[in-house]
């Protein structure tokens, strides 16, 4: 890069371009509560392996 030149005061980024096509709107209705992120570790327990468990082994 030879020079720099400044932005704009105003850069115009749009933080939201692109949101609505990957938005995946929630179900209010659901109650997920604990069960959702307990049904997630049990499906994912190979995920989750931490150092202590991998020396141990």
């Amino acid at each position: 890069m030879r020079y720099y030149v400044e932005p704009g005061k105003n850069p115009n980024f749009d933080l939201k371009d692109g949101y609505k096509d990957r938005y995946i709107k929630k179900d209010v209705t659901k109650k997920e509560k604990l069960d959702h992120i307990l049904r997630w570790i049990l499906a994912n327990k190979s995920k989750l392996n931490s150092k202590a468990t991998a020396d141990s082994s």
